[in-house]
């Protein structure tokens, strides 16, 4: 009797996810943003102080990076002239300035690219939590999705539609992700690339802005002093918890 070869399941495409994402992403884009992108983006979101100075920050730095005479210093950005070193004093938003940079090189106008920027962002956020929550805590289609949704178009996000600085959350995502990656490989070789991205990841999160570095700092080394506790209790205390409760009833 001739014995069959063995058949290789065909691995398909994961429409149902993608779609189900999709969907979670376009309700949440049309909570987030709905009103600038039905009035054909002649609304913008944005507030008469921060979102003002980042959009000015995002235009210095393209005009530095394409070498406008008047932008000739990242630091220096002509307001405030003679004052040098004065972007110092403010977020710079380099970390997330890139994609608003794509926009402005394909000869989008400024306060279109701006627009389109928040887009860009609100869509980065989604995406890097829905991976982060299907890839790294192994989550459903539905639980990534509405998690994602939250984590980018929830009311703690849109408050800071008006403060451009506060509204990259995909950064910090990424960190967390790479660092998840890092403790689950075994092969250093392969965890080398994660910690490449995850410190790449931190710096951009400072540069995009400090407030959210900073909490992610904070978070980092108290999970760094978590971690350092347990090794000492695993290597000098044998592992063993202390239970007050027990030692008042031996005594």
């Amino acid at each position: 009797m001739i014995a069959l070869p063995e058949t290789v399941p065909v691995r398909r495409f994961p429409s149902r996810a993608l779609l189900t994402a999709l969907a979670f992403w376009l309700a949440g884009m049309l909570l987030a943003h709905g009103p600038m992108v039905f009035s054909g983006f002649r609304r913008l979101q944005q507030t008469r102080a921060d979102s003002r100075l980042m959009h000015y920050m995002l235009e210095h730095e393209y005009r530095w990076i394409t070498g406008d005479p008047h932008h000739r210093s990242l630091w220096d950005p002509p307001f405030f002239y003679p004052v040098r070193n004065t972007a110092a004093t403010s977020e710079t938003m380099v970390g997330v300035a890139p994609f608003y940079w794509i926009w402005r090189a394909v000869r989008v106008p400024p306060d279109f690219a701006f627009s389109f920027w928040m887009l860009t962002i609100s869509t980065l956020n989604f995406t890097a939590a829905w991976f982060f929550l299907r890839r790294i805590l192994d989550r459903t289609p539905v639980a990534a999705g509405f998690g994602a949704f939250l984590f980018s178009f929830a009311s703690m996000r849109l408050a800071h539609v008006g403060h451009p600085q506060l509204l990259a959350g995909f950064l910090f995502v990424l960190v967390l992700h790479a660092l998840a990656r890092i403790f689950r490989e075994t092969d250093r070789r392969r965890a080398a690339p994660w910690i490449a991205i995850g410190a790449v990841a931190f710096v951009a999160q400072v540069y995009a802005g400090f407030y959210i570095a900073w909490f992610l700092a904070l978070a980092l080394g108290l999970g760094l002093n978590s971690a350092i506790l347990s090794l000492i209790n695993d290597l000098f205390l044998h592992g063993l918890p202390f239970n007050p409760f027990q030692a008042i009833k031996t005594e």
